[in-house]
């Protein structure tokens, strides 16, 4: 959730107004180059931001931060390509040089255009997300085991009683 918060973000506020059409269109030139990398290495890739890569409509990597991505097509880019066709964020857990990430897809639309010129994706180090999730699961795992140590405890309480009413009933003592 906070991921894709932060992707939107960086789509909307920080590249919203930097980034062109043409930075979909084919590998960017030099100039935009020096300057996207400007922009993304002092305004987003902080904290647990690896990597950007920016995906054309044909899956194809436009602008990234991990330069020998330029030009080609990876292995995600039918996710990048299902955001422009859904119009919708997308999130896959990936291995980026060794290294477990959260990558967000977020589709990138211009005014005037109908359709998004292309795709942002930011990687993310999945290490502190999981962490947080385990930190945010523990009190709902000991709710949980104490509610069915509860229920335990109730139903074979009960059991002994049980057996003896029925023990009763079919006229044997014990």
């Amino acid at each position: 959730m906070v991921s894709t918060v932060i992707s939107r973000f960086v789509v909307r506020s920080v590249l919203g107004d930097r980034l062109l059409p043409g930075d979909f269109a084919g590998p960017v030139g030099p100039d935009r180059k020096a300057m996207l990398d400007s922009v993304v290495q002092s305004d987003i890739l902080v904290g647990d931001s690896l990597v950007l890569e920016l995906y054309g409509r044909d899956g194809r990597v436009t602008y990234s931060t991990s330069k020998r991505q330029v030009g080609t097509i990876p292995s995600d880019a039918a996710k990048a390509r299902s955001t422009l066709v859904n119009g919708d964020v997308a999130k896959s857990v990936e291995t980026m040089n060794s290294q477990k990430v959260l990558k967000v897809f977020v589709p990138v639309p211009f005014i005037g255009e109908d359709q998004p010129a292309g795709v942002l994706a930011l990687a993310q180090d999945y290490g502190p997300i999981a962490q947080a999730g385990r930190k945010g699961l523990l009190p709902v795992i000991g709710v949980l085991q104490l509610v069915l140590v509860t229920l335990c405890f109730s139903i074979c309480s009960t059991c002994p009683r049980r057996r003896l009413v029925t023990w009763r009933r079919s006229g044997k003592s014990e």
